[in-house]
């Protein structure tokens, strides 16, 4: 990486942006049983637990965006026009915890991922818990 000695000699400007959101509620749709389990008595001593009928019912549940930005701008313009931005990488993650702490270094290496590819519009990539990115982070770098 190579800093340019002062700003007037740098060729591009690099931007970067992170934070919460705040609260945003969604529904999730989960199984809600009518009764209690119910245990019955078989003909050989052995209980047979019959289950209760569910229904489907819908959970608000309160999430947190959190989210990296990363932006590069052109350092000069020749007519006084606002710089043009050259590229921007956004990342952003939803969970129930409030906390940027943990979510930053994930947010960094999805971005990192990014940098120097084009993909000419929005693309979602899905990272899961087990995935060996995630894991490394976890790990303490």
């Amino acid at each position: 990486l190579w800093e340019a000695p002062n700003a007037k000699s740098a060729d591009v400007i690099v931007n970067l942006d992170y934070g919460v959101e705040p609260p945003h509620i969604v529904y999730t749709t989960v199984a809600v049983p009518l009764s209690s389990p119910t245990s019955v008595p078989g003909a050989t001593g052995a209980t047979t637990i019959i289950e209760p009928d569910t229904d489907l019912a819908s959970m608000p549940v309160v999430l947190y965006e959190k989210h990296l930005t990363v932006s590069c701008l052109e350092n000069r313009t020749d007519d006084g026009a606002p710089p043009k931005e050259l590229w921007r990488v956004d990342a952003a993650i939803d969970s129930e915890d409030q906390s940027l702490r943990e979510c930053l270094p994930v947010l960094t290496s999805v971005v990192m991922e990014q940098l120097g590819t084009t993909t000419d519009g929005v693309a979602t990539f899905k990272l899961h818990r087990d995935d060996e990115a995630i894991k490394f982070i976890h790990r303490g770098l």
